[in-house]
């Protein structure tokens, strides 16, 4: 449920941990309280944030997680089930000095056969993580990029604490627009087709 302010209270994840929502200005979007704290305190306290127009996506704010779970980590390939057997995809590289995963190529959608790593990614040889719910949902995933990855982390999920970290670097470079005028990035264009009945 939710007050008349715009708060949601009482939302449990699966640990049993309550988060407070705050509702964006002018839009049907809920985001934690925590997030919105750290993007006030990023623009010194404005009472109406704005927000970054580069919104990290839940492919980079994996990656982040990955790298920060182990410092070591300079390559994430991360590959997120998108249905209808295709896996949504990228490859992030550990940004220095912040420590930050950038892209290092652009994000895509495809057949889990199609995924590759990137080409500079060939020479002097380090380490590669992975990580994504793709993995589960298609085995052949590994067997693709056998003798490509180092380690395959199950069970991660992206977390607002590391998309709000990746935004901020958005917000301190002044990357931002007002929430309203947030948009959705689609994945697909067209997801309907007729197949004479198949699925």
């Amino acid at each position: 449920m939710w007050s008349n302010q715009g708060t949601v209270y009482v939302v449990n994840d699966n640990n049993g941990r309550g988060f407070n929502f705050e509702k964006l200005a002018q839009g049907e979007t809920w985001v934690t309280r925590e997030a919105v704290d750290q993007v006030r305190a990023q623009q010194n306290g404005a009472a109406n944030p704005t927000y970054s127009q580069n919104v990290p996506s839940d492919l980079r704010a994996l990656a982040q997680r990955v790298m920060e779970l182990d410092a070591g980590v300079t390559r994430v390939l991360v590959c997120n089930d998108a249905r209808m057997h295709e896996v949504y995809w990228g490859c992030f590289e550990r940004l220095a000095p912040e420590g930050l995963a950038a892209a290092a190529q652009d994000e895509q959608i495809g057949k889990p056969a199609a995924v590759t790593l990137p080409a500079s990614w060939s020479g002097v040889h380090r380490a590669v993580h992975a990580a994504g719910s793709g993995f589960a949902a298609y085995p052949e995933l590994r067997s693709v990029l056998a003798g490509h990855l180092d380690r395959v982390h199950d069970g991660l999920l992206p977390r607002a604490a590391e998309i709000v970290r990746l935004a901020a670097r958005e917000v301190a470079g002044g990357r931002v627009l007002p929430a309203e005028q947030a948009l959705p990035v689609y994945l697909r264009d067209d997801v309907a087709h007729a197949t004479g009945g198949g699925h």
